[in-house]
């Protein structure tokens, strides 16, 4: 089964992302719809840019950042939780979903890059 909710906002660090709150508006075929058989999280391309320039910038410059298959990649020396932020889904009514670096990235260890 999947579920439509109300997503109002993201935050990064407990800042707000400055994102069109249309892009969350949830109708049949859009909106913030949580599916219990889906294992990753997708984001239209506005709320996806903002989200990741926001987490690009709070993790210090020594961070390399690569491009891999055409995804983002940072390659760290230290534990995800370490460099990068936490982040807030916040619902209608208030109710927000804090997410952990390991919750919304997925590492890997790799000696290719």
């Amino acid at each position: 089964p999947h579920y439509n909710l109300n997503l109002q906002s993201i935050s990064v660090n407990g800042q707000p992302l400055k994102i069109d709150a249309s892009v969350f508006a949830t109708s049949n075929n859009s909106g913030t719809i949580v599916d219990s058989g889906t294992t990753l999280a997708y984001l239209a391309e506005e709320a996806y840019d903002s989200f990741v320039n926001a987490i690009t910038a709070t993790i210090p410059q020594s961070v390399r950042t690569v491009f891999l298959m055409g995804n983002r990649c940072f390659i760290i020396t230290n534990s995800v939780t370490d460099i990068f932020p936490q982040v807030s889904l916040n619902f209608a009514g208030g109710a927000s979903l804090d997410l952990r670096p390991l919750d919304y990235l997925i590492q890997q260890n790799s000696t290719d890059i």
